[in-house]
């Protein structure tokens, strides 16, 4: 299970421990995801995180190809590869993953998690990894369940498989005895396709960057994981809201002694732009700022541009 901090919970601060079916995260200077780069911070586990991210969450060993093709070979019948597969990774198979809870450390991408165990993020992105060269056919995605009779922080990703728009899905969850039909749990989100699924590993890394306080990656890494659910999911976005307001706090405090120093007019520029920026995308995320103070960061703006 994974527990989350939630912007809106009653807890001190906010805060809640992360753990086993969950994960917490490392850091990196600048991280490129999909071709894109993403985060620049300087941070301690920097090339590691690094390479981990510009390989995606989705990233093969050859060893995990390998067992993928072989499966492929021996089961002709998808629905069979799928069983097969799930056979292979229990604790009782040839090739059985550790649940491991993920602590204080860079998320591990399918690779990782294959050689050395992972939290239900990072088995569920294993799984759609290997499915993703097993030439299935169909639909493969991640679901995010809320487990009834868990605490309402908690959340629980799952690996599918759905062989038709009107096919019933296949869930693979490997601390399950068995592949499952239908889920025991409710649905928070439902990433379908192999882009809104790298949704989860980005909400990983804004998970721990934001307890890690290193906000500015945090808000590029939530930005990634809400555009890549195709901005239906609720949590990053929660927490684009809090981390946003608390930078426009911050920028109004920092122009307030610059404002008419006339050797800060380059700072006073940049900041009022920021500010600006930041309010317009206050607004998409719909919690736009008062009207008295866009057009106080409008004029700042104006006075450090003479």
């Amino acid at each position: 299970m994974t527990t989350h901090r939630d912007p809106q919970s009653n807890g001190k601060n906010g805060e809640f421990s992360r753990r086993v079916f969950g994960r917490h995260v490392g850091t990196c200077t600048a991280l490129f995801f999909g071709g894109r780069m993403l985060l620049a911070s300087e941070p301690a586990h920097a090339e590691q995180a690094q390479q981990r991210y510009a390989n995606g969450p989705f990233s093969l060993s050859a060893g995990m190809r390998g067992l993928a093709m072989s499966i492929c070979r021996d089961n002709p019948l998808t629905r069979n590869r799928i069983q097969s597969l799930f056979r292979e990774l229990q604790p009782s198979g040839a090739h059985p993953i550790t649940i491991a809870d993920a602590g204080n450390r860079v998320p591990r991408d399918a690779s990782e998690a294959f050689a050395h165990g992972g939290d239900c993020s990072e088995i569920a992105n294993l799984l759609v990894g290997m499915m993703n060269v097993m030439e299935l056919g169909g639909q493969i995605g991640i679901e995010i369940f809320h487990l009834v009779g868990r605490p309402a922080t908690e959340d629980h990703s799952v690996a599918y498989w759905q062989p038709g728009a009107r096919n019933t899905r296949l869930y693979l969850d490997l601390q399950m005895p068995t592949t499952m039909a239908n889920y025991p749990g409710e649905s928070r989100i439902d990433l379908n396709g192999e882009n809104a699924a790298s949704a989860l590993y980005a909400r990983e890394f804004g998970d721990y960057f934001r307890e890690n306080r290193q906000n500015a990656d945090a808000l590029a890494a939530y930005e990634l994981a809400y555009t890549r659910s195709g901005s239906q999911w609720d949590y990053p976005r929660r927490w684009l809201l809090t981390l946003y307001a608390e930078r426009f706090n911050e920028v109004m405090g920092e122009l307030n002694p610059i404002m008419n120093d006339s050797t800060q007019r380059t700072q006073c520029r940049r900041l009022a732009e920021e500010g600006l920026g930041i309010a317009d995308r206050l607004s998409t995320l719909g919690r736009p700022i008062p009207t008295q103070m866009r057009t106080q960061f409008q004029t700042i703006l104006g006075h450090c541009s003479q």
